[in-house]
């Protein structure tokens, strides 16, 4: 079944591989590197590994908390361009600790710091050193072979590009920021999409948000198909106060604690404080748990639910900017990495349609929060 696995990743990949690229140019890193998830995934937005991997370029959990959210409203994973932006930082991480892409390639497969340590007992500095002199039962067939895996997947994509006609442009996305608590319904609704249509452009909401459990939450960037977001943005404007929140809904997980867990580990494990867990039990920080406990975790920023008092009308709260210059070359991706904000941010702040910017072009950078 690889050959015919790999025929659909190959035409599936066609739809996402002009943004991977452009994405991965934004970074200076090869486009040839965008391939990489013919070898993790088959292209599979829905790919989930037996160790907790998921999406296009699979990442584990602790690995995606370091590059992307991941939480109990989102899973960037899921997504295929965040997941993207979000793999680009990564390889080049993994490249300026390793210094060279075969070790860094590797390190995605085996692990930064297990390839650095690797090297270090070996006195080795390149992947064959690895390959002839180190003993592992970590570093098994996977590891040793995953860089001549993505040189073959390289290969073959290649040869099935030029196999083929160009491809039709895929259909281009606008970005919008919601500023509330809002039920991820009420977007749906403005964006005008169908229910399958609008998950596609925004695949990276849990479960819990698109039944209406969880609210999606103010600051996160909505994709809208290209010429809709004006309209979008009007129609934003226009919802009354019992359709937008102040806060998150209450909506609680479930924990069982372990044998040696205390509140503050189960705190940080789910991004929350100590203080909320013991709120939402009735209890006091310094109580001592027992195993097999059952606590409600609450979601990050939780409290009771209430809309925002005329929040079309309200005014609005005092935002501190700096300009910045736009220099030749610059894209709006790399002035947001600069100053730590999101790309959306950056048009919110512009009244930008788009992610197209001029040199000489002076724009407003709101404070990273």
């Amino acid at each position: 079944g690889l050959k015919e696995r790999t025929a659909e990743a190959l035409e599936v990949s066609r739809q996402y591989l002009p943004e991977m690229e452009r994405i991965f140019a934004s970074y200076g890193l090869p486009k040839e590197l965008t391939r990489l998830p013919l070898v993790e995934s088959s292209f599979n937005i829905e790919a989930y590994s037996k160790v907790g991997a998921a999406g296009l370029w699979q990442f584990i959990p602790s690995s995606a908390r370091l590059y992307m959210r991941l939480d109990e409203v989102v899973d960037d994973r899921r997504d295929p361009w965040t997941s993207t932006d979000a793999a680009a930082r990564h390889l080049r991480d993994d490249y300026l600790v390793l210094g060279a892409w075969p070790l860094a390639l590797t390190a995605y497969n085996h692990g930064r710091s297990g390839i650095a340590a690797a090297l270090r007992k070996v006195n080795g500095r390149t992947l064959p050193d690895l390959i002839a002199r180190y003993e592992s039962r970590r570093f098994g067939f996977a590891s040793r072979n995953f860089y001549a895996e993505f040189l073959a997947a390289l290969d073959v994509e290649r040869e099935y590009r030029r196999s083929l006609a160009p491809a039709k442009p895929p259909a281009g996305f606008e970005l919008v920021e919601v500023k509330h608590y809002v039920p991820y319904e009420t977007l749906r609704k403005l964006s005008g999409l169908e229910d399958e249509a609008f998950r596609q452009l925004n695949p990276a909401y849990r479960r819990e948000v698109m039944d209406g459990k969880l609210h999606v939450p103010p600051g996160h960037a909505i994709r809208l198909p290209s010429g809709s977001a004006r309209q979008f943005q009007a129609a934003y404007a226009s919802l009354g106060d019992s359709e937008v929140y102040a806060v998150q809904r209450a909506y609680y997980q479930q924990h069982q604690v372990r044998k040696g867990e205390h509140l503050g580990r189960i705190a940080r494990n789910y991004g929350v404080t100590a203080v909320a867990i013991a709120d939402a039990n009735g209890m006091r920080t310094s109580k001592k748990l027992r195993a097999g406990q059952v606590l409600k975790i609450p979601p990050r920023g939780a409290q009771s639910a209430r809309p925002v008092a005329h929040a079309g009308h309200a005014a609005p709260l005092r935002t501190a900017y700096r300009t910045h210059k736009v220099r030749s070359g610059q894209t709006l991706s790399s002035i947001a990495r600069r100053y730590g904000v999101s790309v959306a941010a950056l048009q919110h702040a512009n009244d930008l349609i788009s992610a197209q910017i001029r040199s000489g072009m002076k724009l407003k950078v709101p404070s990273a929060s």
